[in-house]
């Protein structure tokens, strides 16, 4: 983490030595990146982290409702740029794809624990339909729903979600 501030400074350090033409835009250039490196590296402020936790929590209680991310950015005190910004440094991930990655791990659970059809699934998590949970879980899980409900996996026992 100190790397990303240190090497951008050695960079502008090394620009201080040399005199050469368009010295002072290559100088604020690193500058710039010096003070972009810093600004990355800045912990979350206490408040904001606490609001993105309560966010998190939320949304998991909520998996199976849909969610309006700028209601519940409003709900936790943020606006909603903050909120986003916040909520992708925190979690490592925007909050609409953490709600999906949500959505698909609560799909792969009443696929092996239920036997509901993937259009019961697909309306009880707010796809549109069977087709578009198909399409979202092939692409996160790497198979069908399908396929994954045959292989019986155990609740609660799944390889981690990638997103590709």
């Amino acid at each position: 983490m100190i790397d990303e501030v240190v090497k951008p400074y050695q960079r502008l350090l090394e620009c201080l030595g040399q005199d050469t033409p368009g010295l002072q835009q290559r100088l604020a250039a690193c500058a710039m990146e010096v003070i972009g490196a810093a600004l990355a590296n800045k912990p979350l402020d206490p408040a904001c982290a606490s609001a993105i936790q309560t966010a998190k929590r939320r949304l998991e209680q909520q998996v199976e409702q849909p969610v309006d991310l700028k209601d519940l950015a409003d709900w936790v005190g943020l606006s909603y740029e903050k909120f986003r910004h916040a909520f992708t440094e925190a979690a490592g991930m925007p909050p609409y794809q953490y709600h999906l990655h949500l959505r698909v791990r609560r799909a792969q659970t009443l696929l092996t624990s239920t036997d509901l059809t993937v259009q019961e699934i697909a309306h009880r998590l707010n796809f549109t339909d069977a087709f578009h949970l198909s399409k979202i879980f092939k692409a996160k899980i790497g198979v069908s729903p399908s396929v994954w409900r045959s292989k019986r996996h155990e609740p609660g026992n799944f390889p981690p979600v990638e997103y590709r």
